[in-house]
């Protein structure tokens, strides 16, 4: 099988290790592409080894249906970006990562010389990823259970402050209330608006 052949639905029947082959494969792509970047999907492969570990992700999950449209949209976003047929299949994540990819293989280093924007485009297309899988899990009738609903809540919340960190850390570096803590502010590079 062909990786552009590879539907969200195939995917859901995987096992997480089998969807961390997957990603392996999907890294050796993107090298293949862009020779000089790092993995740029090395946190997802951690995110299906920590899912293995805690037993979560079992095909027909919250967590398997939409961790399958997270991934179907970076191997699809691979397939665009190396020009094979890449069907987006209605996941507007596909769009996103494609656009980080070849931002990426425009500059292979724009991981290291403009991290925060870099960091922002990651979380933006891992962002709309997670959030189109969300939908197609609801969609379905699938209920979360209250563990992994707090994980998806803490990783939402990571994302954000990497899409906006300066905006967001103003909220952070507060003090009780009384406004911007100067302790904190002195001892970091971020700026509160």
């Amino acid at each position: 099988m062909r990786l552009s052949d590879i539907s969200a639905t195939e995917i859901e029947q995987m096992t997480m290790a089998e969807r961390g082959r997957l990603m392996q494969y999907v890294q050796v792509k993107v090298r293949q592409e862009i020779p000089d970047c790092r993995p740029p999907f090395a946190a997802i492969e951690s995110t299906l080894e920590f899912f293995d570990l805690r037993g979560w992700g079992q095909p027909g999950t919250w967590i398997s249906v939409v961790d399958s449209h997270v991934l179907a949209a970076v191997v699809h976003s691979v397939c665009a970006m190396s020009d094979a047929t890449g069907d987006t299949s209605g996941n507007p994540a596909v769009l996103a990562w494609t656009e980080y990819l070849n931002r990426l293989r425009t500059d292979p280093h724009w991981q290291h010389t403009n991290r925060d924007d870099h960091d922002s485009a990651w979380a933006h297309a891992e962002h709309v990823a997670t959030e189109y899988g969300r939908g197609q899990a609801e969609a379905l009738g699938i209920k979360h259970d209250e563990v992994q609903f707090r994980w998806y809540l803490l990783s939402s919340m990571y994302r954000s402050w990497m899409v906006e960190p300066p905006r967001l850390s103003g909220r952070f570096l507060l003090c009780e209330g009384c406004g911007p803590c100067p302790s904190v502010i002195r001892s970091s590079s971020v700026s509160v608006r």
